[in-house]
């Protein structure tokens, strides 16, 4: 994927991001919002309703997208405030990542199979709970012989896709779990084609934009 399409990717409507800016009294603001509409050439994002706009057009600000412990980080200026309820930004849309980590950076919960096979060639049944673009968090049954560095071959189902998709995975950590016959297994993605990676991100996308319509990614002030 391009950068130009992998920011048009990470700008479209429905996405989080943070910013943060210096308004007239040089006071530094931070909020956590979101992305309203986006074309080309410019973002118009929202910010909390009880915000009084104290900023001019052309004020620069910093735009961050966050999640987990990597971010991303641009450069962009105010276009246009428009107030009412809620008011709203325009903001010219960021062309240069200032920080860029990809592959770390998506990382949503979900709920998906995990269907995956050991040297043993036996097909056993998991579940994802954690997905991002280079591994993910699954819930299986508790394995003696699977050890850490173990390579698996696995089998998800995005539900953007309608075929699965196979891939190789290491595994990295173990974890306890409430239950004695689970076991909590991080894996690694394995020499993954730029295709699947590509379709783990888009899914991940909407993934984000379903857990900020249902209240579990907030709108307003970074903590």
């Amino acid at each position: 994927m391009s950068s130009d399409s992998f920011n048009n990717e990470l700008f479209k409507p429905g996405n989080s991001i943070q910013i943060e800016f210096r308004d007239q009294a040089n006071v530094r603001k931070v909020y956590k919002t979101f992305i309203m509409e986006a074309n080309a050439a410019s973002l118009t994002i929202i910010l909390p309703e009880d915000q009084e706009i104290n900023i001019q057009p052309g004020t620069d600000l910093v735009v961050i997208c966050k999640e987990s412990s990597e971010n991303y980080y641009f450069i962009s200026e105010i276009i246009e405030i428009i107030p009412g309820t809620p008011p709203k930004l325009i903001l010219n849309k960021p062309k240069q990542i200032k920080t860029y980590s990809r592959r770390n950076f998506f990382r949503c919960d979900v709920d998906l199979t995990l269907i995956y096979w050991d040297d043993s060639k036996i097909e056993k049944v998991g579940k994802v709970i954690n997905l991002s673009a280079s591994g993910l968090y699954a819930i299986v049954p508790y394995d003696r012989s699977l050890k850490k560095s173990a390579l698996l071959h696995c089998q998800i189902n995005l539900p953007t896709l309608t075929e699965p998709i196979f891939f190789d995975a290491k595994v990295i950590r173990f974890e306890r779990t409430e239950s004695e016959t689970n076991q909590g297994v991080a894996l690694s993605f394995e020499g993954i084609n730029e295709k699947i990676e590509n379709d783990i991100i888009k899914y991940l996308f909407q993934r984000q934009r379903e857990l900020i319509q249902l209240g579990h990614i907030k709108v307003g002030r970074w903590p």
